[in-house]
């Protein structure tokens, strides 16, 4: 049952009168204050901002807040009621004070002092892991690198120890050839190791040897230019956090073991840091490890348990870590997280600043909640708990709480404990059962419908004096009752919650609800009786309201009630006039006015009862009610307000006295066989059953001067047809109106005689209809249209609709002939109970009310049938019958399971899980579409489909693909048969999930990089020189032989442009031993050596960079494993310089001859023939006779 519905429950602790708040009388102008300080100070420090809650002891009323100010001061004006004050003030332990009683007639004043928490001068942080560990072998740390294009190490030039230094200002210094630095003089470019060395490369100190360098920077404070690379000391592996002492450090493969000497290992945050012994870019560092994953989200406290109380609170952020500021001290650490067994150790913040948590998976105990005379799931108000019986657990992980969606819970329980489970839903009685290890999945719980609870509170007058009374609580709760004020209020489970809140001091949390824990609940209850401590709104006498007094308080608890079916918790409390005046008595007139809450019918069925003993010698005579009261009874009258709104009913009652004894009869019983139209004292009328046991009672018969029980009683139940027959006798007595005795009459007067003790008489007369004819049911829908429906009537409409069914068409007849004013009384047939209704044909009523609201959540065919009972308790003999068709529209939901897929490895698709709201999983129709020319059985060659095939064979199917790591979207199609003739289905739905599809390691060779296999021969080549680039490439054993390896070598300038190189094409392969090789082969665990035989035309720095990968090789594995880098430095060719000066002399002797040709031909000196030719031409045409030329000397050339 719902812990809403159990308020009431604090009535419990009543003594008092009301349940409810609006029982509840203003206090006037008294209040409730007091002065808040801090603990031990002096002179008194008060504290003003503190919170402080003023609480209903019995947790009915809600709470009330004030904020100290002025001093500390806080006031309340509430009403009268039992109270607890908390205090919470940040800095500050919260505390409370004890119950105290407040009845609005005095001011009540509590001064509190607040102890000051220890000042938070540390921090605390926790990491919370996974128990599950992942190994990780020799895992390559990379550390980051930069480059220094140019840095003046000259200033920082030192001689020591005879020998001249200096440093780069970044280190430590990365190289893996002498071509990853440079060091420039002047125009000098140094070398390496001749005129300087790298002494540390750690720090980057450089030794020179040189003496003209060293002097020279020395005395003229000359630049020294260093061109190089530096590393960072830290790199974070890539699984973290890692388990402490799981790690192997190596170097250059070798097992490294100078930890926090030469390296250290942060285990948090996977940070591995150098601190010397290691040449960054030569040296290799790998690790091998175990790591856990970091949890998120887990709640996190620190717990104070001296002060009982969390004192800090955190989430762990997304790597799993929260940070505390706490003081120094010794604390209880508290992590819990959904599906993990709740972590508690204690941690003593003075020693340390850090403690990792590992958290166990918890076993998982699941199952789903039903109803037990359906066996359909409950959807709504499903809570769940488990509850540790181990005395010795701490009180952090006794309770853990289920997960709950819809019907189904799931726990996260501790191996190796014993736990009561309390599974419960609202408007059923919680199931208790005791689990232990190993448990079998599912645990599916059944739940029966909760009993009804009674709230009885009795108010009895002193038998003389109208100004003292007695209030008796008397409550009828059931085992999955609560009691809001005590902790753990939602276990729903009366017994662990005594247990929990009571077992820890008597160290006997168990489980289970022991004497002393029974004792200690029973004290806990005196401390916070009455309830409620004044009876205005609830029950007056002449308008006056009365007090409880504090010592009178009783309780009893009776915990086996009804066959162990119920939990009586009876209490009382004494009450006197609240004025100082009293009421007079032996008047022959008083007014009771008496205010109830209505019954609810929420999570259980709440029954509210109330009577009233009025004093001896007085009756009720009249009555006014508001709200749907009814009432037994006039010296002792029992108010029993039934279900209504949440606004209280009312009953005003005039009060006389009974001068001479008052006979009073009336109908008390079997319940359900009559119904009372007239309870007043002059007029009282029944209607009882035919041919049934009727019980009359006189026993709300007075006596003013005797005992009532002393007198005789004579009944005459045929008093109006025949007056001497038919006679009983006792203040209770028995009648049976058969069709004998009825003979053609229905109504009869039925005449009580009481003769008095002292001899005085007094009689009653009441009225008595006896029905004997039996309801007809009548079933009316909103989709039947208005008319009453017939017993041959189909409806066909779709599951899930909502179908309002209505017997307010139903009728009842008291009897043939009857009145028309009887026939015409609206509650023949009641709301409440008239109605009984099974949906579904399976003679379980599913509702007894008039009017309900149902769908049928499965397509299917049913009978509902209504089945109605009159005021008597008659049934109709045929019941209404629709017959229901419900079309199934629901579609089936497709689900499949497979097996990790791997390239060219057959798995297996299983869509068996697949269900439907009708059908079973055999008769419904799957169909397949598999992308990626997958292989199919049964086949799938159309386009990847495999088309519709109803049960085992097809939900099964067996797929390949050749292709790997690719996600393919597989397409589950899956269709219903639909329901019944002409049927709205099939329905039909669709899942498509991404499938990733692996690769099969065996089936595949792996290449790999041998670390420190690359030469470059030589290092410093000429132009056009031959240059021998080596290195050694593994087939890692266990993969595939390797049988079409390509191998490509690639060179760059500085910026990174790719340059001619000569011989880049095929290189030369060589076994382990050297011996030549078949090109592109590699047997799987073999190793071969490649050689490059290459050159480069022009000079410079060159980085070489070969990459390699074998053709069946999966793209995923080629990475920086197949991956080969290295750098050289190309000189100028030796020839270069000779072939310059010479072409240098030719260039001058060129000039000079050129300058002193064209010096004679400026002179005349020289002249060229064609020129003179010209000229003697033109002399020619003018008529010039032209000389003849001299004959040419053959013996020799004029020099020039």
């Amino acid at each position: 049952m719902r812990i809403g519905a159990m308020l009431a429950v604090l009535t419990v602790l009543a003594g008092g009168f009301a349940a409810l708040p609006y029982w509840m009388a203003s206090a006037g102008d008294k209040t409730i204050f007091g002065f808040v300080q801090e603990c031990g100070s002096s002179p008194p420090v008060y504290l003003d901002g503190v919170t402080v809650t003023l609480v209903d002891a019995q947790g009915v009323l809600q709470p009330q807040t004030y904020a100290t100010t002025g001093g500390g001061l806080f006031d309340f004006n509430p009403n009268p009621a039992n109270y607890l004050l908390r205090f919470a003030f940040g800095g500050y332990y919260t505390t409370e004070t004890a119950p105290f009683r407040f009845d609005g007639s005095l001011h009540v004043r509590k001064d509190v002092c607040l102890t000051k928490m220890p000042d938070r001068d540390t921090t605390l942080s926790v990491l919370v892991v996974d128990q599950v560990t992942n190994f990780h072998t020799d895992e390559p740390v990379d550390f980051a690198k930069n480059f220094v294009a140019l840095e003046d190490a000259g200033p920082r030039f030192y001689q020591y120890g005879g020998g001249n230094f200096t440093q780069v200002s970044k280190s430590p210094l990365w190289y893996r050839t002498n071509a990853d630095f440079t060091v420039r003089w002047k125009t000098q470019t140094l070398a390496y190791p001749g005129q300087y060395s790298w002494s540390n490369a750690f720090n980057g100190t450089m030794q020179v040897f040189d003496p003209a360098v060293s002097t020279d920077i020395q005395l003229n404070r000359r630049y020294l230019n260093v061109t190089y690379w530096f590393s960072s000391t830290t790199a974070q592996l890539a699984f973290y956090p890692i388990i402490p002492g799981t790690y192997i450090v190596k170097k250059d493969g070798v097992p490294w073991s100078a930890e926090n000497v030469s390296w250290k290992l942060d285990v948090n945050t996977g940070v591995i840091t150098i601190l010397g012994s290691f040449l960054f870019g030569t040296n290799v560092l790998s690790v091998s490890y175990q790591s856990s994953g970091a949890i998120p989200n887990a709640a996190v406290n620190l717990f104070d348990k001296g002060q009982k109380q969390i004192v800090s609170s955190s989430i762990t952020n997304g790597t799993g870590w929260a940070t505390f500021p706490i003081w120094k001290a010794t604390l209880e650490l508290q992590v819990s997280r959904d599906l993990y067994e709740p972590y508690t150790a204690d941690v003593n913040t003075t020693t340390t600043n850090f403690t990792r948590v590992i958290l166990v998976k918890g076993i998982v105990i699941n199952g789903h909640v039903l109803r037990a005379d359906t066996g359909r799931p409950i959807t709504q108000g499903v809570v769940g708990f488990l509850y540790n019986t181990n005395p010795t657990i701490p009180t952090f992980k006794r309770v853990i709480a289920a997960n709950v969606s819809f019907s189904s819970y799931r726990f996260a329980a501790e191996a190796g404990q014993t736990y009561k489970m309390v599974i419960d839903a609202d408007g059923f009685a919680a199931a208790t059962r005791t689990i232990t290890f190993p448990v079998t999945n599912p645990v599916d719980i059944y739940l029966t419908p909760s009993d009804k609870e009674v709230y009885r509170t009795t108010a009895t007058y002193s038998r003389t004096n109208w100004s003292a009374m007695s209030v008796y609580r008397n409550l009828t709760l059931r085992a999955d009752s609560t009691i809001p004020s005590l902790k753990l209020s939602e276990i729903r489970d009366l017994g662990l919650q005594i247990d929990y809140n009571f077992g820890p001091a008597l160290g006997s949390t168990n489980g289970q609800r022991d004497p002393s824990e029974e004792t200690a609940f029973q004290t806990w209850l005196l401390q916070r009786l009455p309830s409620y401590v004044t009876t205005d709104n609830f029950l007056t006498t002449n308008g006056a309201i009365s007090n409880s007094t504090e010592t009178s308080k009783t309780a009893s608890i009776n915990y086996n009630a009804e066959g162990g079916k119920a939990i009586w918790i009876n209490t009382s409390a004494s009450y006197k006039l609240r004025s100082t005046s009293t009421l007079p008595n032996g008047k022959s007139t008083y007014y009771v006015n008496v205010t109830t809450p209505n019954d609810r019918n929420e999570s259980a069925y709440q029954d509210q009862v109330v009577v009233v003993d009025l004093p001896r010698g007085y009756e009720m005579t009249q009555k006014k009610v508001t709200g749907p009261i009814t009432t037994t009874g006039w010296t002792a009258v029992t108010v029993d307000p039934g279900l209504g709104t949440t606004t209280p009913s009312t009953i005003e009652m005039t009060v006389q006295t009974s001068r001479n004894g008052t006979a009073r009869a009336m109908v008390s019983g079997p319940s359900g066989k009559f119904y009372v139209l007239d309870d007043t004292l002059k007029n009282y009328t029944a209607v009882v059953a035919a041919n049934t046991n009727i019980t009359f009672s006189a026993e709300q018969s007075t006596d003013p001067i005797g005992n009532i029980r002393d007198a005789n009683f004579t009944w005459r139940f045929t008093n109006n047809t025949s007056p001497n027959g038919n006679k009983g006798y006792n203040i209770t007595s028995t009648f049976n109106y058969s069709s004998s005795v009825m003979g053609l009459s229905r109504f009869f007067v039925v005449n009580l005689t009481v003769q008095e003790a002292g001899g005085n008489h007094t009689y009653r007369d009441i009225k008595v209809y006896v029905d004997d004819t039996p309801p007809v049911a009548n079933i009316k829908t909103n989709w039947t249209g208005t008319a009453v429906v017939t017993n041959s009537t189909l409806l066909r409409i779709d599951e899930k609709i909502p179908i309002k069914w209505d017997a307010s068409a139903s009728t009842d007849s008291t009897y043939s002939l009857a009145p028309a004013w009887l026939e015409a009384w609206k509650n023949h047939i009641p709301d409440i109970d008239g109605s009984r209704w099974d949906y579904e044909g399976d003679h379980t009523v599913d509702s007894r009310q008039r009017v309900v609201v149902h769908a049928f959540d499965k397509p299917g065919y049913y009978n509902a049938t209504l089945q109605v009972v009159d005021w008597v308790g008659h049934t109709s003999i045929v019941n209404a019958t629709l017959h229901v068709i419900a079309n199934d529209t629901t579609k089936p939901t497709p689900n499949f399971l497979i097996l990790d897929p791997s390239k060219e490895k057959q798995y297996y698709f299983n869509a068996s899980t697949s269900t439907d709201n009708f059908d079973e999983n055999k008769n419904l129709s799957y169909a397949w579409y598999f992308p990626g020319n997958a292989i199919c059985t049964p086949n799938c060659s159309n386009g990847g489909n495999i088309p519709a095939t109803r049960g085992l064979a097809g939900w099964n199917v067996t797929v390949m693909w050749a292709v790997f790591n690719v996600s393919y979207n597989v397409t589950l199609n899956v269709t219903d048969r639909g329901f019944g003739p002409n049927p709205k289905g099939p329905n039909w739905a669709n899942l498509t999930t991404s499938v990733h599809v692996a690769v099969d390691v065996s089936k595949h060779p792996d290449l790999k990089y041998v670390a420190q296999s690359l030469k470059i021969e030589p290092s410093q080549p000429e132009e056009g020189q031959s240059i021998n680039v080596s290195f050694i490439i593994e087939n890692i054993a266990g993969r595939a032989d390797a049988s079409a390896v390509t191998i490509t070598l690639t060179a760059k300038d500085p910026n990174g442009a790719v340059v001619p190189v000569n011989g880049a094409g095929t290189p030369h392969w060589y076994d382990a031993n050297w011996n030549p090789a078949s090109n592109t082969t590699i047997a799987s665990g073999k190793r071969v050596h490649i050689v490059f035989t290459i050159s480069f035309p022009a000079q410079g720095n060159k980085s070489i960079e070969i990459r390699f990968y074998d053709a069946r090789e999966p793209y995923t594995w080629v990475d920086s494993q197949n991956r080969v880098t290295g750098s050289l430095f190309v000189k100028l060719a030796g020839w270069v310089v000779p072939a310059a000066i010479i072409g240098f002399i030719i260039a001058v002797i060129a000039v000079a001859f050129g300058a002193r040709t064209w010096s004679r031909y400026r002179s005349g000196e020289l002249v060229f023939k064609r020129k003179e030719k010209k000229e003697k031409k033109k002399l020619k045409d003018e008529g010039e006779e032209e000389e003849p030329e001299p004959e040419e000397d053959t013996k020799g050339k004029k020099r020039l």
